[in-house]
């Protein structure tokens, strides 16, 4: 990611940094130890939204706002040596969004189960199957009744 600061210049510097997600916060850091953090956001208060600001940042870049204090806010955008070459910057923006929204929202939830007996394709699958087993028997019977039948008549 690259950090995008300087609001109201018409072409601020964007920085290298390093975004890390825990279980509790989204972190900004400058270098690879933990004294450069520049800033970091409570997960359970934070905001995502697409850069508003008309430029040439607005497919690459994304805002991060407390919404409990929406003075402490910053602009990240993607760093472009890190798209992968089938994706956009735009693309790649999203991806950071959707991840961190999956993150911070889904990963904490109970898994919810499923009963497969409930599921229709399960039963439907289930059905042919029993279908199938019972045909084979059915088969199974008549071969054994025309062998019976056969050894009959030989004797």
């Amino acid at each position: 990611m690259v950090l995008y600061d300087m609001e109201g210049v018409a072409n601020p510097p964007k920085y290298p940094v390093r975004v890390v997600l825990n279980n509790k916060t989204l972190s900004i850091f400058g270098a690879e130890n933990i004294e450069s953090v520049y800033k970091s956001f409570d997960l359970s208060s934070l905001v995502l939204k697409k850069y508003d600001q008309p430029g040439q940042n607005q497919n690459e870049c994304f805002n991060l706002v407390d919404q409990k204090d929406y003075k402490h806010k910053q602009t990240i955008c993607v760093f472009p040596a890190s798209v992968e070459e089938h994706q956009s910057l735009e693309q790649a923006r999203d991806q950071w969004i959707k991840d961190i929204h999956v993150f911070r929202d889904k990963c904490w939830e109970k898994p919810q189960f499923k009963h497969l007996e409930q599921d229709p394709s399960v039963q439907y699958k289930l059905l042919a199957i029993q279908r199938e087993e019972q045909q084979k028997a059915v088969e199974e019977i008549e071969k054994h009744d025309a062998e019976g039948r056969n050894q009959a008549m030989e004797a």
